[in-house]
């Protein structure tokens, strides 16, 4: 798992459960200009994992969303979990990724 140094806790923890389900993403990645927090790139998926403190204001909402719109017309599916959902909810949300991966890369 690439540049796990960098990444946020919620993001270290995120990684580590989908890595015990045996599923390789790539972290910070590059996806046109834009830096994803993780990549699955045979299946066109990202993960983002959005903390309240890069997330909260207008102008990054706003940017968020064009970012999205970007990553989605070019054939991404974009999937978004809060922080605080990565430490409560941990295990559903690596599971429900996982599964997403295993059901897209079938598909492609």
């Amino acid at each position: 798992m690439a540049a796990t140094n960098a990444l946020s806790e919620p993001e270290r923890l995120f990684a580590r459960a989908v890595a015990q389900r045996r599923v390789r993403l790539l972290a910070n990645h590059s996806v046109g200009p834009y830096v994803c927090d993780f990549v699955h790139r045979r299946s066109r998926t990202i993960v983002e994992i959005d903390g309240r403190e890069f997330h909260s204001g207008a102008a990054a909402f706003r940017r968020d969303r064009q970012r999205q719109n970007w990553l989605v017309l070019q054939g991404w599916l974009v999937l978004r979990y809060a922080a605080a959902d990565i430490y409560q909810q941990l295990e559903r949300s690596a599971d429900e990724v996982v599964a997403v991966i295993h059901d897209r890369g079938r598909r492609r």
